[in-house]
């Protein structure tokens, strides 16, 4: 494989996968575009802003809609070391604890140089849910850089495609907290080749 692909996992269906996917295409384009890979169904073409008019295609940067197979195939993948891995879950106690069983495997498989090439984002969803606690225990076991926490923004909920004009301030924060944090992993690991 060449280049370096990000593939965006979730641990269920349901939880924002296919947003978070399209968000880091949104940020992530400019005088080209990421390659693009959707096993979700094909929803996230639906989901995207843009892209359509860029010169062209950025074929050393590829992001894969993964769906709901955190647990699963992305471990497969990340055996490949040009692999990054996005793994989505609710902010409830339920996907917290799934975000950790999730992040605990990898670690187990692949070490801690395979969580250093894997990040987590929690998404808002609607009810009151605690889980500043669970927040903190994921960075305090996996990194602080390590978590983006994107709140939940009714502009994020509707379907069809990601309207940037009306994200929440907390959301376009976190949704430019998410690809600072993955240039710097990406950076670091062709730094470290």
């Amino acid at each position: 494989m060449t280049g370096r692909t990000v593939v965006v996992a979730g641990v269920a269906g349901g939880v924002g996968t296919t947003t978070v996917t399209a968000l880091l295409f949104t940020q992530l384009s400019g005088e080209s575009v990421p390659r693009l890979i959707d096993h979700s169904g094909g929803d996230l073409g639906t989901r995207l802003t843009g892209g359509d008019d860029a010169p062209r295609v950025d074929h050393e940067l590829t992001l894969h809609d993964l769906g709901a197979h955190a647990d699963g195939a992305l471990l497969d993948l990340l055996d490949d070391t040009s692999v990054f891995g996005v793994v989505v879950a609710p902010t409830t106690p339920v996907g917290f604890a799934d975000a950790q069983r999730v992040l605990a495997r990898i670690r187990e498989r692949h070490g801690v140089g395979g969580l250093r090439r894997v990040m987590l984002v929690v998404v808002g969803v609607f009810g009151e849910h605690r889980t500043t606690r669970s927040s903190e225990a994921l960075q305090n076991e996996f990194g602080r850089r390590s978590l983006v926490v994107v709140p939940r923004d009714p502009a994020l909920a509707a379907g069809g495609r990601v309207p940037l004009n009306r994200l929440t301030r907390e959301s376009r924060r976190a949704q430019g907290e998410l690809v600072s944090y993955l240039r710097e992993r990406l950076a670091s690991h062709r730094d470290a080749r």
